[in-house]
């Protein structure tokens, strides 16, 4: 992606671009990370904002979270006390 794209940007204005920059977030973030550890030559600033990478922290997270709100029956949301918002 990164060699096309500066190939067609050079294919357009005739030279090369002068700066190159990643920016993601969430697994655009995780894809920032992986990018700067395989390809370090390819850009001149990557910015991994939040990234995904910790799986071990997200899945247990998100474990927890389910058996918190599908373990015990009390914790359910009864479809009568939910409102939908206006169609707008």
């Amino acid at each position: 992606m990164t060699r096309v794209a500066k190939a067609s940007i050079k294919a357009f204005s005739g030279k090369d671009p002068q700066h190159s920059y990643f920016i993601g977030c969430s697994n655009g973030g995780r894809q920032a990370l992986m990018e700067a550890q395989r390809f370090p030559e390819d850009y001149d600033g990557i910015l991994a904002g939040a990234p995904a990478n910790y799986w071990t922290h997200l899945l247990t997270t998100a474990l927890f979270n389910a058996q918190a709100t599908t373990l015990d029956p009390a914790s359910y949301i009864a479809p009568a006390n939910c409102r939908r918002s206006p169609t707008r």
